[in-house]
């Protein structure tokens, strides 16, 4: 079967609401998301470092606070500058993702926090787009995380070919 047949009859059955239709499409939707993913944090792991100085890096508390303390949602918060061919820039994003952790979880958001790269005068390590010097990050996606992504974009289709053949 040729995949353009494939693909159409994917279609239909997803049309006529169909389990397999709606999860191979799912599949494909969930796929295409985390490939999109894989080429960002490869694109910014590329990203070259200077020399910054931390201004703030905390953990925060996100949303409304709770009567117990163990619902309250937490978030990092960071503030850096840095400079790129002699113009200063501010920045304060850790990541490229955002996390965030209940009360009983901060030690996710501490340990992300631990990651922070220092350089030798004790300032920090400020990773930056080259094309857009003042979109900035404190830490870089490493290899795990890409290999990790890599293999959830084939997990849909792993799960579909086991249900459906």
């Amino acid at each position: 079967m040729y995949l353009t047949e494939y693909l159409s009859e994917m279609w239909s059955l997803l049309l006529a609401g169909s389990t397999q239709g709606v999860f191979f499409w799912a599949a494909v939707y969930t796929c295409v998301v985390l490939l999109i993913s894989v080429v960002y944090q490869i694109r910014t792991s590329l990203w070259p470092g200077v020399a910054g100085t931390l201004i703030k890096n905390d953990l925060q508390r996100f949303g409304a606070a709770e009567w117990d303390k163990s619902e309250d949602d937490y978030i990092t918060e960071t503030a850096y500058s840095y400079q790129v061919n002699g113009k200063e820039y501010k920045g304060h994003r850790l990541t490229a993702w955002t996390v965030v952790a209940s009360h009983n979880f901060r030690f996710i958001l501490k340990k992300q926090l631990s990651r922070i790269k220092k350089n030798q005068e004790g300032g920090v390590i400020v990773f930056y787009n080259p094309k857009k010097p003042e979109k900035s990050y404190l830490i870089k996606p490493e290899i795990a995380g890409i290999i990790t992504t890599a293999l959830l974009a084939v997990l849909p289709f792993l799960l579909y070919w086991i249900k459906y053949y």
